[in-house]
């Protein structure tokens, strides 16, 4: 459940920044940098050897603002391109959704993608 009633959409501005980007490298190679910062991040925050308790209180970041809106913007990318392909079925669209949050949650808690990032994905998608 989002914090607010309705989540803030990201600056237009970074928005088409992003989309451009992505429009220019495609949303794979941009996920895909994307991915492997993320997983050096988590990578060096396991080397510390932290207890749960010391890993909550620290609140390392793993993925920047600008992070999180590219990965959105290429999973609204993907879905786009499957649609293009007539290969949209629901099942599918669920198997992604939920391999994009397994992906998360490698580094996130499913209260804290609920309630910070799924919002911002549904932000973006058009009314």
């Amino acid at each position: 459940m989002p914090r607010t009633k309705s989540p803030k959409l990201p600056d237009p501005e970074l928005i088409s920044k992003l989309s451009a980007q992505i429009k220019q490298l495609g949303w794979a190679y941009v996920r895909s940098a994307i991915a492997s910062q993320y997983q050096q991040r988590l990578d060096k925050i396991a080397a510390k050897n932290l207890t749960p308790d010391e890993l909550k209180a620290a609140r390392f970041k793993k993925l920047s603002q600008d992070e999180k809106i590219a990965l959105a913007l290429c999973f609204l990318d993907r879905l786009i391109e499957l649609h293009q392909k007539g290969q949209d079925p629901e099942t599918t669209i669920a198997e992604l959704a939920e391999a994009e949050t397994a992906f998360l949650e490698q580094g996130y808690t499913p209260e804290f993608i609920a309630k910070n990032l799924h919002p911002t994905l549904f932000s973006l998608l058009p009314s």
